[in-house]
């Protein structure tokens, strides 16, 4: 899916990479993302171009990832499993001796 205002709809929600086969939480699209990865131009016309990429977090919780935004493809709607959609995480607590969201219960770090 290359429609950057569907995905933004889709924040919170679970997604599915097809390119990877990996399954998350769409956290983020950001339109003009540069890798800083990418080597930087030294010379005139030479510097680095973003494009739209989505950043998708593992379900229980760890690194976001990036993934390119036609190959995103919605799995489950936000908030069917009770979470708000996007949820910002306003009060972190501990069980089972790891760090949970308070509001929506995710698994904050692992």
């Amino acid at each position: 899916m290359t429609d950057v205002a569907a995905l933004q709809r889709w924040r919170g929600a679970m997604v599915r990479d097809e390119e990877t086969g990996l399954v998350g939480i769409l956290m983020d699209v950001v339109v003009d993302y540069v890798d800083p990865q990418q080597p930087r131009g030294t010379c005139a016309g030479s510097a680095r171009k973003g494009a739209v990429t989505v950043f998708i977090r593992p379900q229980g919780g760890g690194l976001e990832y990036a993934a390119a935004p036609e190959a995103v493809r919605l799995v489950e709607p936000p908030g069917a499993r009770g979470a708000s959609p996007g949820c910002p995480h306003p009060v972190t607590a501990l069980r089972n001796g790891r760090t949970h969201c308070g509001a929506c219960g995710v698994q904050l770090y692992l």
